[in-house]
């Protein structure tokens, strides 16, 4: 996203990533969706660099200002790196085919998309089973307190989108 340019921008709402040769991404070319929002915004930035890359900030300049814009938010943590990964769920959770998800983040195979996958009903049964294998009983007061927490993160997770 860093090298993105002006050229990079489709008529169809669509942003072309193109990793370097000696990257991970070994110079290939992949076509991502974006809002209409966003696609304006991007659009601004090409008009504004004049043809130049639309945000020329280098990686760690990106991670210092997250780390500053959590820190103030009172937020920790989160990585961006992590926010790809909770996009990949959400996309998951929301029946996005695994094949499309895997094409999105720019994946070379399905398996390396579903490492980062965190399906939530999964891992609330294994905490059940351990619980259980543990002989820990659920009070009413553990099962109370653990559904404000997860009505709190979805909230809070509703919030930032």
């Amino acid at each position: 996203m860093l090298n993105l340019r002006g050229q990079d921008l489709k008529d169809d709402e669509a942003v072309v990533i193109r990793s370097e040769p000696g990257s991970k991404g070994r110079g290939k070319v992949r076509y991502v969706p974006v809002s209409s929002d966003l696609y304006t915004c991007l659009r601004t930035l090409s008009v504004v660099n004049e043809g130049g890359r639309l945000f020329p900030f280098g990686r760690t300049t990106i991670r210092e200002w997250w780390a500053e814009l959590c820190k103030k938010a009172g937020i920790t943590g989160v990585t961006l790196h992590g926010l790809r990964a909770t996009y990949i769920t959400m996309a998951l959770d929301a029946g996005v085919s695994p094949i499309e998800v895997t094409k999105l983040v720019g994946h070379s195979s399905l398996r390396m998309t579903m490492r980062y996958y965190r399906n939530t009903q999964e891992s609330r049964e294994a905490a059940r089973h351990i619980r259980e294998a543990l002989g820990i009983r659920e009070t009413p007061e553990a099962v109370e307190e653990a559904q404000r927490s997860s009505q709190q993160l979805s909230q809070r997770a509703s919030a930032e989108r």
